[in-house]
């Protein structure tokens, strides 16, 4: 034993000998402005590195030379990490080059960190703006408004339940405050400050590699500039959206007031213009409102017939669902007075006033008349009654299969039996135990759908909420795949209860629950909760993308070591996602995924 262990610490000697000595070469081949000294045991690093060779300490934060005061530090970070303030958080790569890949038809991201030194105790507040020239390569040219860049702005969270890493201010908007207009941002020095910068490839793009530089300034005068390297892959990602993600859009009136002298007819076709744009925004991250395509217009009832109009409806399924690529659409809304157990005196409400089961029956048979004769009915559910199991909620799924037997039930409740009429599982997340679990797989055999649904906190299982790290976001629809769910609900996209922007506990203090967007001056404003959660959805359809090359090769007999290894990818490691509540939380472990999945379509052909 003592021989073997000699033997050890030798062979660990020599390893150690060696890595000095390559790393002593990485920074001769470097140059001394690439070096810097790790802060631990003071020896020569590298500051792309992440963690010391020599003790192994963390290397954060950026790496300020004695002359470096008053000037402007540039570093890169990819999209599913934060950036705080402090400079010695930052974990990202010191660097003025922005690498990354993306699909045609998809939308990525970089952040670009910009950080000015203090000059000396007193800390300044300075101004930059920028630049995006457009981006060219061999084959062709992105122009520059492909390019869209926002200043990444913050807000604290208050103090919850759930366990919080970090108490301080979170970055999350996608401006630094409501009234932003754009073009420029105010940094304090001594702090760090990301630009999101976000390129959209159309499908006619051409592959390549593209460059272009971004170009920072400070009154007029350019102090850094950053070359931006996106690889566009020689694939398109589908415009059809494989895994419906459902959220709610609630009203915006509070947020949104009339203006002085704005007379009602101007203010309600503000807010609709406001509410439009948000659909649209949601469609364009793949995301599916629920209730968008509004209902139809009651006329009336004669003989207990009711008359509707459906000509708006019908606008609105040619408009989003034909044309925007929505996936899915609910045709009726919880109403109020459901919950009470006696279905025969239900409120009545702005629509239609259920109070009694013939009104329920007639009305849902003319929608499904209507929706049956235009071939919609595939797409449409029934959002009905949220998180309430019980004998009621069988009786009004009940009353709604008669009156249209194909129209889909969904349920936000934990799967079981005894609910013949449910056609959507819906259950919360958390509940979905390895055996409930089965037990949905058992109904998705039966021909029924089962979904998944985030709402408040429960640790360790992914939220939406601000205080966690991004790969929450993103990871959702990896385990969508994974586990073979059809589909994902969160109940509301614009729940701001409050101003968010001062407080965004608006919900239960649960911080961010319930809302991915922020009320802005003239619309909503985004946040990085989304991009990160689009991220994700376009991951998926990486996945989908992979699966039909699979099958197209398995058809023809070919694929060889390319097709094995993307059936290996189709199953999605363990060290990425092993259940809902175990899965990575290093974003480059996706990353990489990510890039081996695009590589597996381009070897397997796929062409979108």
């Amino acid at each position: 034993m003592p021989f073997i262990h000699v033997t050890t610490s030798m062979n660990r000697l020599r390893a150690s000998l060696a890595a000095l000595c390559i790393f002593r070469l990485g920074l001769l081949l470097a140059g001394p402005a690439d070096a810097a000294r790790c802060a631990s045991c003071g020896m020569d690093t590298r500051a792309e590195w992440h963690y010391c060779p020599w003790c192994t300490a963390p290397i954060g934060g950026f790496a300020v030379a004695t002359g470096d005061a008053g000037n402007l530090l540039i570093g890169v970070e990819g999209p599913t990490a934060k950036v705080y303030r402090e400079p010695a958080s930052f974990r990202g790569l010191r660097t003025t080059e922005a690498a990354f890949s993306l699909a045609r038809n998809e939308y990525e991201a970089v952040q670009v960190v910009l950080f000015p030194v203090p000059r000396g105790v007193t800390r300044a507040t300075r101004s930059f703006t920028w630049e995006m020239s457009d981006l060219t390569s061999k084959s062709g040219r992105l122009p520059a408004s492909r390019v869209s860049i926002s200043p990444v702005g913050y807000v604290t969270p208050r103090p919850q339940y759930y366990g919080q890493d970090y108490t301080g201010a979170h970055p999350d908007p996608l401006a630094p405050d409501a009234g932003y207009r754009g073009g420029a941002v105010q940094v304090r020095e001594g702090e760090l400050q990301p630009l999101w910068v976000l390129l959209f490839a159309p499908t006619d793009t051409p592959p390549g590699e593209y460059r272009g530089t971004l170009t920072i300034k400070e009154g007029g005068r350019a102090v850094a500039q950053v070359m931006v390297r996106p690889r566009v892959r020689t694939f398109a990602l589908p415009s059809a959206m494989h895994l419906p993600a459902a959220f709610d859009f609630y009203g915006i009136r509070e947020q949104y007031p009339r203006r002085p002298g704005e007379f009602a007819p101007a203010w309600e076709k503000r807010l609709a213009g406001i509410e439009e744009a948000c659909y649209r925004d949601m469609l364009a991250h793949r995301i599916s409102p629920i209730r968008n395509l509004g209902y139809p217009q009651f006329l009336g009832s004669e003989n207990g017939t009711p008359a509707f109009d459906f000509t708006e409806f019908d606008q609105n399924y040619k408009k989003y669902i034909e044309e925007l690529h929505q996936p899915r659409f609910a045709v009726a809304p919880e109403w109020p007075g459901w919950g009470t157990g006696n279905f025969e005196a239900w409120k009545p409400n702005a629509w239609v006033g259920f109070r009694t089961t013939a009104a329920l029956k007639a009305t849902f048979g003319a929608i499904c008349a209507h929706l049956g004769e235009r071939g919609w009915l595939e797409k449409a559910y029934v959002y009905s009654i949220d998180e309430h199991p019980g004998q009621w909620t069988r009786d009004i799924c009940a009353r709604i299969h008669e009156a249209c037997p194909k129209l889909k039930n969904l349920l936000t409740i934990m799967v079981a039996d005894g609910y013949p009429e449910a056609d959507i599982w819906c259950p919360r997340m958390y509940e979905l135990t390895p055996e409930r679990l089965a037990l949905g797989k058992r109904f998705q055999r039966e021909g029924k759908e089962l979904w998944v649904y985030t709402s408040s906190p429960r640790p360790p299982f992914p939220t939406l909420v601000i205080d966690w790290d991004l790969i929450n976001c993103r990871i959702i629809p990896w385990m969508c795949w994974k586990f073979g769910l059809n589909g994902y609900l969160s109940w509301c996209i614009n729940f701001w209860k409050g101003n968010p922007w001062d407080d965004p506990g608006c919900y239960m203090h649960q911080n961010g629950n319930g809302f991915l967007y922020y009320p802005g001056a003239e619309g909503v404003v985004g946040s990085l909760r989304l991009e990160a959660f689009r991220d994700g959805l376009e991951d998926y359809e990486y996945l989908w993308l992979l699966r039909e090359c699979v099958r197209r090769c398995e058809g023809k007999g070919e694929g060889g070591n390319a097709l094995r290894e993307a059936t290996a990818l189709l199953g999605i490691e363990d060290s990425v996602v092993r259940y809902f509540d175990r899965f990575t939380y290093d974003p480059r472990m996706v990353y990489t995924m990510r890039e081996r999945v695009a590589a597996c379509i381009e070897e397997l052909g796929g062409d979108g």
